[in-house]
């Protein structure tokens, strides 16, 4: 909807000659226009934006419309804000639609085909959120971590916002760890992608086995590496390469729905490499402590304790 068309709706609305759905239509709309002002209006009188309302429509129609009260007020402040950034905002505003999210719980992974044809893999504890009219418009918010395949649109480019990083494609695949927006890691496994923060105006443009981390108060670090290794999660397996043991318990926690405790805090910083591929987190645990010389104790199913091990002395 225009913003022309949005006056002459408001008209109809002021002499009450709407049916039920151009009513709510409008009633929507300056409820938004109403929140909005709270933060980004100047300090002025209802007098000031009622004249500045009456200024507009006078351009428009040659007598001053009967507005009831409510309408008279938001359509004021509808005024100030048409005024301030013009008629795109009024256009992006008609065309908004409402937020979609899909959620990945701990102990889950899921795959959703998008509207556009892009598929999204959501890793464990993850969730991607977007607007009805994402095929229109392909940007989507990611938290936690996923796998984009994305169909190939260069009219239309594909954003993922995570935080302060924003990663740009047009057709291709990769991968997105996001646990922590103050690390933001992106691998890519096919075509070009475009990485930049929005805080310190940092950019890396990717190519295959490429990836890039973002993290927060560190100029951003470009690595070379199979980007397969970087998805293994899309195939079940949990890739330990040199990991804390604080950032493995955190994968653990996340793929098994537990909660896994240290008994000292400086054992989260000793680190392992290994593979595992559908395995049950009795024996992920047992090789981890063998390796470590730990020792586990389960205090409830879903709770893990992890102590250095106790030396016998006899």
């Amino acid at each position: 909807m225009h913003k022309e068309d949005f006056i002459r709706l408001s008209k109809k609305y002021s002499e009450n000659r709407c049916n039920a759905q151009e009513k709510k239509i409008v009633e929507e709309v300056l409820d938004k226009l109403e929140e909005k002002s709270k933060n980004n209006l100047p300090d002025l009188s209802d007098d000031r934006k009622e004249k500045m309302l009456f200024n507009i429509l006078n351009n428009i129609e040659t007598s001053k419309p009967n507005f009831n009260n409510r309408f008279l007020k938001k359509m004021a402040i509808a005024a100030v804000f048409s005024i301030m950034i013009g008629a795109a905002f009024w256009i992006s505003l008609m065309q908004a639609s409402k937020p979609i999210t899909r959620f990945a719980g701990k102990g889950e992974k899921k795959e959703f085909l998008l509207e556009d044809g892009s598929i999204v893999t959501l890793n464990s504890n993850s969730s991607i959120t977007y607007f009805e009219n994402f095929k229109d418009k392909r940007d989507i918010n990611l938290k936690g971590e996923a796998f984009f395949k994305v169909a190939r649109n260069p009219s239309k480019p594909f954003t993922i916002t995570t935080g302060q990083v924003k990663t740009s494609v047009l057709g291709t695949s990769f991968n997105i760890n996001a646990y922590n927006y103050n690390q933001v890691k992106v691998s890519v496994n096919t075509g070009k992608v475009k990485v930049e923060s929005n805080k310190n105006k940092q950019r890396a443009l990717l190519s295959k086995d490429e990836q890039v981390l973002f993290e927060k108060g560190r100029k951003h670090k470009i690595t070379q590496g199979l980007s397969a290794d970087f998805n293994a999660w899309t195939r079940n397996i949990i890739l330990l390469n040199n990991t804390s043991l604080a950032e493995t318990a955190k994968i653990l926690e996340n793929w098994y729905d537990i909660k896994i405790e240290f008994e000292q805090e400086s054992l989260g910083e000793l680190r392992i490499s290994g593979k595992f591929k559908e395995q049950e987190i009795k024996s992920i645990l047992e090789s981890i402590a063998y390796v470590k010389s730990l020792e586990i104790d389960t205090t409830n199913q879903n709770h893990i304790r992890i102590r250095r091990k106790t030396e016998n002395l006899n």
